[in-house]
């Protein structure tokens, strides 16, 4: 085992070692090691095409040991990342020296307080960042502020209106009252100073927070559902392909689309948006 796997493995148990079970930890270590956390770039190209990148100036907030920004850089981009942990700006640096890509292109960092001038980047992205961070609303200023006129964000977290904790990968109940979850983690033998500091971040939450700044956005994962829905046989999981097909044939698919919209009953939140030119109209939601 060479250095940096060494230093990513220090780094992971220092953050999860009594939170995940020991199986789940050795396999998140694992995946750190083999990748560096690269595979955060396939959420990106999963709704924005790769071409979109190509000699574009793109930060990722919190980016962690900078496997996304290695992988983005690859592909065309002038990548750059920040992030709040020493340790793992450290590891992202001796990577980048590994991998003969730009040293320069990481630095430390409050996602609250960033490092870089108004209108420096024409995309900027985080994904399992919001619900970390001390203030998500100034984090989400910041990430707008330092993004050009036009420019393009992007945001991905967990939707803690769904029953999952995706840290101590545990089920619990949607906005779970901190006590019962420590009671609960307790009885489960997880430490829980962990999930003291988590946000409880929903879609109407970073709505209400966007449409306080000069964004346009999509939320596109909710809009990805609802067009599976209207496609029932879209969905791969053969439980829901069947669920959302007897609402089809009884013709209840728009009451099926408005409980999507009203309950927000998925796992994740995902956003795409554009900053813009006129501030007068602020945090409109639409089809981008």
């Amino acid at each position: 085992m060479d250095e940096i796997a060494k230093r990513i493995a220090r780094a992971i148990a220092k953050d999860y070692g009594r939170i995940q079970t020991d199986k789940d930890l050795k396999r998140h270590i694992k995946e750190f090691q083999n990748h560096y956390g690269d595979h955060t770039v396939s959420h990106l190209f999963h709704y924005m095409p790769r071409e979109v990148f190509n000699n574009k100036k793109v930060l990722e907030v919190g980016c962690g040991f900078g496997g996304g920004v290695i992988s983005l850089w690859r592909n065309g981009a002038q990548a750059y990342g920040v992030d709040i942990d020493e340790e793992a700006i450290k590891i992202a640096e001796m990577i980048s020296k590994k991998e003969k890509v730009n040293r320069n292109m990481f630095c430390i960092g409050k996602a609250e307080d960033l490092p870089f001038g108004d209108e420096t980047f024409d995309i900027v992205w985080n994904i399992q960042v919001l619900e970390h961070v001390q203030d998500p609303f100034k984090a989400l200023s910041e990430s707008i502020r330092v993004l050009k006129q036009e420019g393009i964000f992007f945001i991905h977290c967990p939707n803690y209106l769904y029953p999952w904790e995706g840290h101590y990968r545990v089920r619990i109940l949607p906005m779970m009252p901190k006590k019962l979850v420590k009671s609960y983690l307790k009885m489960r033998c997880r430490e829980t100073k962990f999930i003291e500091n988590i946000n409880y971040i929903t879609p109407q939450k970073i709505e209400r927070y966007l449409s306080l700044l000069p964004v346009k956005y999509e939320n596109i994962h909710e809009n990805k559902i609802i067009q599976r829905i209207k496609n029932p046989k879209a969905f791969d999981n053969r439980f829901f392909r069947k669920l959302v097909g007897v609402f089809y044939c009884l013709k209840l698919t728009p009451i099926l689309i408005k409980m999507v919209q009203s309950l927000h009953f998925y796992s994740t939140c995902v956003y795409l948006g554009q900053k813009l030119v006129n501030r007068k109209e602020n945090g409109k939601r639409q089809q981008l």
